[in-house]
This record gives C-alpha cells, structure tokens and sequence, in this order.
C-alpha cells in the first residue's frame, strides 16, 4: 500500500477548498449574481458587494484550514515508505547471509574450547547486533564485549588477540555489500518524487488556486460598501 502523505483531516480540508475555489471561478465565469428576492409584500434588496466578500471569505477560511492541517502533517510526517519498503528488502537479505556468518563465528569460537551452544548464543547475539546498528558495522569493542561476557577466563586465554577482528570480518563479508545498496544513489529519485508530491501537487497547487482565487475576488469588493462595517461613510 503506497504512503499517504496526507492525513483524512487535511484530505478534507483540501476537498473542501478546492471546492470553493472551483465555485468561486464558476461563479466568476458566469458572471452569476444575488438578485432582489420578493418576500409576500417585502422585497429585499441585495447589495451587490455581498456575493465578493461572502466567498473571498469561505475561501479564506478553508485556506487557513488546510494550511494549518497541512503544515501538521509536514512536521509529522514519518519516512517515506518507498525507503523504508526498499531498506526492509536489504535488512531480508543480510538476515539471509547472516546465517552462514553465525555458523562460521560458531565454529570459530568452538576451535577455541567454547562450549558449542555458548558459541552458537554469542555468534546469534553478535548477528542481532549486526542487524540492529546497520547500515553501520558493529566496531570491535562491541565484539569483544559480546564474546567475553558468557565465557569463562580459561575459554578467554585460548581466544587469539585478534579475536574481535577476526569475527568482525565474518560480520562485514555479509554486510558490507548489503551496506553498499542501502547507499545507492538511485533512492534519490523516488525521494524526489515523494517530496515533489507532497510540497508541490499537495501543497503549492491548491494554496496557489485559494491565492488565486483570493486575489480575484479581493479586487470585486467595494471597500466603499465595507466602511459601513467601520463607521465610514
């Protein structure tokens, strides 16, 4: 299922002002206007600035409203999951290759006198490791640390110095090439797209119609007929 940028909140607003925007150019086209509507033995007398300030303000308020919806889906936005969908299938395949390093560190450490199933928790342990800080590689101190804690101080005398070194190699012959694709240029280009879409078809086209329209129909109102409202003449 493809990520959605958008919350249901802001997919809402977004509707809705883009809905007054197309009524409010509909009613621009057609050149449509509030008429004197009788009332029995009344007849009510429509002003014409009415109609220009009434949808400059509908269509103000769903800006407002779908910007402030929007800006809170920017700033909550989680990674987009074409990355996170193309990272899951390399963490799959150093979770494959993983196996055969797990074998060979348990090996290894039992050629040393480690008992076979303390060797087998060690070398798991370093692979969930391994799993855990990637694409980073898991530094020898680490190592060292993972292998001394289980085993006991005559199993530690027979381990070589380069103990750490030697199984940090097992480690990297699986996840050095996986590292590698995890940074490959070519995530780049789906990135782009994500944030073309999200800043530019969801965000910058409706804002630059409710501006649009906005402006359009800032300059219908009688700002003579509006100093009624403000004590004017």
């Amino acid at each position: 299922m493809a990520f959605d940028p958008l919350s249901r909140s802001t997919r809402t607003s977004k509707r809705m002002l883009l809905v007054a925007v197309v009524l409010a150019f509909l009613i621009d086209l057609f050149q449509i206007k509030l008429v004197d509507i009788p009332l029995g033995g009344f007849e009510t007398r429509v002003d014409p600035g009415v109609l220009p300030l009434l949808i400059f303000v509908i269509v103000l308020y769903f800006t407002i409203a779908f910007g402030i919806a929007i800006f809170d889906d920017i700033m909550n936005t989680p990674t987009p999951q074409i990355l996170e969908t193309y990272n899951a299938e390399l963490l799959e395949r150093l979770f494959a290759g993983m196996g055969d390093a797990e074998k060979k560190m348990t090996d290894y450490l039992a050629e040393f006198g480690a008992d076979r199933g303390v060797a087998l928790r060690i070398a798991r342990t370093l692979s969930y490791k391994a799993k855990n800080v990637f694409p980073a590689s898991v530094s020898r101190e680490t190592i060292e640390q993972i292998v001394r804690a289980p085993l006991d101080a005559e199993t530690l005398e027979r381990l070589p110095e380069d103990m750490g070194v030697e199984l940090g190699r097992m480690i990297t012959e699986v996840s050095a090439p996986v590292s590698k694709d995890y940074r490959r240029p070519k995530i780049g280009p789906y990135l782009h797209f994500y944030y073309a879409r999200l800043y530019g078809f969801e965000l910058a086209l409706p804002a630059a119609l409710a501006l649009g329209t906005l402006f359009l129909y800032l300059r219908k109102i009688d700002l003579a007929w509006l100093g009624l409202f403000t004590g004017g003449s």
